[in-house]
């Protein structure tokens, strides 16, 4: 049964085969395939990110590669079997994402763009509490710890 949906599937896909492979394209295939690497790092900050944020909390980096590894077999499919035309579409696609379907999806599950923000600088603000927790203030007399806060050393 599945060879049979398989077969039907492949007598489909025949001629865009034929339309991929004619020529008849002004994107050659090492165009398209270049101008698609450099919107994937587009596509990835401005869509495929906030998605993942926004579809899964606890696992965003599984999500996320997820996501751009179906983006990735997607456009080699339609390079190769349909059309090269498809990079200009996938630049399209980042300002469709960034601008209608990344809000839409934040809309629609409540989330905050400012807490897709805060995913970002995340780990920033983690190193910088770290050190801020290290520093050990002491008066120069006494030796007695300070607080932060204090301007002058309670004991002197």
């Amino acid at each position: 049964m599945k060879l049979k949906k398989i077969l039907i599937v492949s007598i489909l896909l025949i001629p865009w085969m034929v339309f991929a492979s004619s020529g008849d394209n002004f994107i050659s295939i090492e165009t398209a395939l270049g101008v698609e690497a450099f919107v994937s790092i587009h596509m990835s900050i401005f869509v495929l990110i906030p998605l993942s944020v926004i579809i899964s909390k606890e696992n965003r980096k599984k999500t996320f590669l997820t996501l751009f590894g179906i983006r990735i077999a997607i456009l080699l499919f339609f390079d190769f079997f349909v059309s090269p035309m498809i990079a200009v579409i996938d630049v399209l696609a980042v300002f469709i994402g960034g601008f209608i379907v990344v809000p839409i999806a934040a809309a629609v599950t409540k989330t905050d763009l400012l807490e897709l923000n805060q995913f970002f600088n995340s780990t920033k603000n983690l190193s910088v509490t770290n050190q801020v927790s290290k520093i050990e203030l002491k008066c120069t007399k006494c030796n007695t710890v300070l607080n932060i806060t204090d301007k002058f050393c309670p004991i002197c």
